[in-house]
């Protein structure tokens, strides 16, 4: 009798465990997102709850991230998604090292000192950007914030940028250095592993090549952007970033080469793909990012 309790329980927690696994929870929202019930579109809030069998429909200007304990899901492009496939394709990103294989140093974002203990990129170049500023306050506070995301610690960090933004806007509404202190917002999010709000940040940065950070945007914006399954948008962001920057150092131009691949394997156009692949492995076949192209041209070769 005892046993038979035990294993009624066993069963218990275990079907109450693929009926968690079966569903999402909407974590963020800005603007609109509906799922399909019957014949008709209801709109979601955040907090609710959707079955990852349902097709959602994503809505212009809008963005979301779906929770489902182990796996976060950000949508930011306009238009139908089925759940079932998005999470499939979830499960086999990391397949291509998005996260772990690709070097990723995002130059500006390098947060740990040198050896030699000098300060990382970002910490320099943070310090050269505090020198142009047209008022002490918002100098100051970047600085301050600057200090705090140095150290990890970028609840405050993220503090302290929307007040210089408030204060440079309050100098000039149009300033560049606004543009700036929402990518360094955007840089925290994405290291709190909050990639939806990072998102909503980096798409409201006015950029251009000339811009001191323009790499590590390019780099971390069409990442998140891979992420949230908007392909062909990155590689429009990777190629404009490639007709601008062709003499940038070995290691972003493997990184850019290979994520331009990585979404061609994603949008099924294999011949795109091998082709940037090749290129990356051209650059550095002995670096971490020209191995894994090596493995992957080898595995697409065999499979057409």
């Amino acid at each position: 009798m005892k046993y038979r309790i035990l294993f009624s329980i066993i069963i218990l927690i275990l079907f109450n465990c693929s009926l968690w696994a079966e569903k999402l929870q909407v974590e963020y929202l800005e603007g609109i997102l509906e799922a399909k019930t019957g014949k008709n579109w209801v709109k979601l809030y955040t907090d609710d709850w959707v079955d990852t069998g349902t097709l959602v429909r994503l809505s212009r200007d809008s963005l979301v991230e779906l929770n489902s304990g182990d796996i976060r899901i950000t949508l930011v492009k306009p238009g139908v998604y089925d759940l079932a496939d998005i999470l499939k394709q979830t499960q086999s990103a990391d397949t291509y090292g998005l996260d772990s294989m690709i070097s990723m140093k995002l130059k500006t974002m390098i947060s740990e000192a040198s050896e030699e203990g000098q300060e990382s990129n970002m910490g320099v170049r943070a310090n050269e950007a505090s020198n142009n500023f047209d008022d002490d306050v918002t100098a100051e506070l970047f600085e301050l914030a600057n200090e705090e995301m140095k150290k990890g610690n970028y609840d405050k960090a993220i503090r302290l940028f929307h007040n210089a933004v408030d204060a440079a806007a309050t100098m000039d509404p149009d300033a560049d250095s606004i543009h700036m202190f929402h990518y360094y917002i955007g840089y925290c999010y994405y290291q709190k592993g909050e990639d939806t709000k990072a998102l909503s940040f980096l798409m409201k940065i006015d950029v251009d090549d000339e811009i001191p950070y323009y790499s590590d945007y390019v780099l971390l914006y069409g990442k998140l952007l891979m992420k949230s399954f908007a392909y062909n948008d990155a590689v429009t962001l990777f190629k404009e970033y490639l007709t601008k920057n062709k003499n940038d150092n070995t290691l972003i131009l493997q990184d850019v080469y290979y994520l331009i691949s990585v979404c061609y394997i994603y949008l099924d156009t294999i011949p795109e793909a091998l082709i940037h692949l090749k290129k990356v492995e051209s650059l550095d076949p002995g670096s971490e990012v020209g191995k894994k192209a090596r493995e992957i041209i080898k595995k697409l070769e065999k499979s057409t």
